[in-house]
């Protein structure tokens, strides 16, 4: 096969007359990250967040993304429910079972009697990433389960997260 260049707008075609193998949208841009909880969301007065800067790179339905983010340390007030980031770039696809993965590549800060995430993921038809932690009962491995809001305090001196990920968007 052979690489066909199509009209101004429509794209680079890779099999001649075939829409789906057509590259026609390629972005690349920053985002900011917000703090979450799915009850309440972790807060301060003076702004819980201290650092933060995301990029993406979008080619055709693939969102592929970095960011890293830092809160205050001191003032925290934890919030409640699951620990999300919202604000990803693009919403993430409709599509049934069409979650986007995302990795922990560092978090340091988290309370210690919990964990910090180490796994995450990206929900299906929104632009949250959810943080997922090891249950750590006394040092052995139970089980992975959303982290807490709660987990978001000044105990540690803040939080410095830093993760990465794919996901599929319907834009």
């Amino acid at each position: 096969g052979s690489v066909l260049v199509t009209g101004a707008g429509e794209g680079y075609s890779f099999e001649a007359g075939a829409a789906a193998n057509t590259l026609d949208d390629y972005e690349e841009g920053s985002f900011s990250l917000a703090i979450k909880g799915t009850s309440s969301d972790p807060s301060r007065g003076a702004g819980l967040v201290t650092a933060d800067q995301g990029y993406y790179t979008k080619v055709g339905n693939r969102v592929m993304f970095s960011a890293h983010i830092e809160t205050a340390t001191s003032g925290i007030t934890a919030g409640s429910g699951n620990l999300y980031l919202e604000g990803l770039p693009f919403v993430s696809s409709a599509t049934s079972l069409s979650e986007g993965n995302a990795s922990v590549n560092y978090a340091n800060g988290f309370l210690q009697n919990v964990g910090a995430p180490s796994h995450a993921y990206v929900n299906v038809n929104s632009n949250d990433i959810y943080l997922m932690t090891y249950d750590n009962d006394g040092g052995n491995i139970q089980d992975i389960s959303h982290s807490s809001a709660a987990d978001i305090d000044d105990t540690n001196g803040g939080i410095v997260l830093i993760i990465s990920g794919v996901y599929m968007t319907d834009d």
